[in-house]
């Protein structure tokens, strides 16, 4: 492999061209580089051997990834869960000054609702849809359908709830 300096890269000493690619990580979440406009090349495309993170696996592998406002969230099979950004901010004589490093995935994420009544989650990535209300997906395992917009909302239970029973 080469890089953009035309230098080599080896591949790891370990590495076993042989085996097929059986790895599957289902709790990680990578990121890309950051792009500039100035840029000739994409700089999207670019993903770093190390530039990823981990997330917990007590509510089971990340089904989904949805971003709403500013702000990333994502699906587990039995949470949501909520990536703060490391931003901290300043605010003097109507001047706003950004401190820290901004860097992405450095603050853990936290679960968005977490109480005895369940919390939503899903098992499938094509049971979300963005609407014009928020957010809507289907909790297979609780039988209830939420609504994502300021918080998450059960609306399975306005009238509906018996129907979800039963089902």
């Amino acid at each position: 492999r080469f890089n953009h300096e035309k230098e080599f890269i080896h591949l790891p000493i370990e590495y076993d061209c042989c085996v097929t690619n059986t790895e599957d990580y289902p709790l990680r979440r990578w990121f890309s580089q950051q792009s500039f406009q100035e840029e000739n090349t994409d700089s999207y495309r670019v993903f770093l051997p190390n530039d990823y993170s981990d997330m917990e696996g007590e509510t089971g592998e990340i089904t989904n990834m949805y971003r709403l406002g500013n702000n990333l969230f994502m699906q587990t099979r039995e949470s949501l869960w909520q990536q703060p950004a490391n931003l901290q901010e300043r605010v003097t004589n109507e001047i706003v000054t950004f401190i820290g490093t901004g860097e992405f995935l450095a603050i853990p994420p936290r679960k968005v609702l977490d109480d005895s009544m369940g919390s939503p989650g899903t098992k499938h990535k094509w049971a979300t849809i963005k609407t014009p209300n928020g957010v809507a997906f289907i909790d297979e395992i609780e039988h209830k359908i939420w609504l994502h917009g300021e918080r998450p909302q059960e609306i399975s239970a306005f009238g509906l709830r018996s129907y979800f029973q039963n089902s």
